[in-house]
């Protein structure tokens, strides 16, 4: 009678249980812009997933020498606007959101930084994807032209 009730608990596990397709797959997962922006720059998101969680996140660009972006101090000076955060700041607060949230959609447009926030999301959402379907390839996204707002990274 035992066996019988167990192998009953065990057909109507198996029938109630559905596979989560949304479950993020533990692992790195990057998502990279197709091709360099007007300024030189590929933008590139990598996240970490660790027990279908993001981790850790990292938000940069490298131009056709291999420079990440967040290094080049002379490009970063010429971003620099007074009164506005330094342009180091937006990649790594919406990096720590992202991580906070664990949803892309939640993480809001910083005061200063709409044009990084709309390419942050973009690839954020294609390196979640590739999560989900467990790929270890990198996602080339075209990433959508952004209008840049007056004082906007």
């Amino acid at each position: 009678m035992a066996l019988l009730a167990l192998a009953c608990l065990c057909f109507l596990f198996s029938f109630g249980c559905k596979s989560n397709t949304n479950a993020l797959k533990d692992g790195y997962f990057t998502a990279m812009s197709s091709e360099f922006n007007k300024d030189g720059w590929k933008d590139y998101l990598t996240i970490y997933v660790n027990n279908g969680l993001i981790t850790t996140a990292e938000y940069n660009a490298f131009n056709e020498t291999g420079l990440l972006r967040s290094w080049d101090t002379d490009y970063l000076k010429s971003l620099y606007k007074p009164g506005f955060q330094s342009p180091n700041h937006y990649p790594r607060q919406y990096c720590s959101y992202l991580v906070a949230l664990q949803n892309p959609a939640r993480v809001q447009t910083i005061d200063g930084g709409r044009k990084t926030h709309e390419i942050f999301v973009t690839l954020a959402q294609a390196a979640l994807n590739h999560s989900r379907q467990g790929l270890n390839t990198i996602a080339e996204v075209k990433l959508p032209e952004v209008f840049a707002y007056p004082n906007d990274i």
